[in-house]
């Protein structure tokens, strides 16, 4: 898994490196809306790569999640319940 990630890594950098050099380039001869020129390049680069990577950005959100909800779930059960609802506490929810 981690070959895939500093693979994706050296391809982006290698991409965002192109890109600089090819806007320094632009904007070095082009002098007005070089700000708004420069946000689209940004949106169009990153929707290119999401869709580029997109099985492997669903698959790490999902592993993340997973281990989210697998390690909240070990939380709750290490909680005991008379803390949760304040059981001998004088803190109780009850009247």
């Amino acid at each position: 898994m981690k070959d895939v990630f500093s693979r994706v890594r050296q391809s982006a950098g290698k991409t965002m490196d192109r890109t600089r050099q090819g806007m320094k380039h632009f904007f070095s001869k082009e002098g007005g809306g070089a700000g708004i020129i420069a946000a689209v390049v940004l949106i169009v680069l990153v929707i290119v790569l999401g869709i580029a990577f997109r099985k492997q950005i669903t698959n790490t959100f999902n592993n993340l999640w997973g281990e989210a909800n697998k390690q909240s779930g070990q939380i709750s059960q290490e909680i005991p319940v008379s803390f949760v609802t304040g059981e001998g506490t004088g803190e109780g929810t009850g009247g």
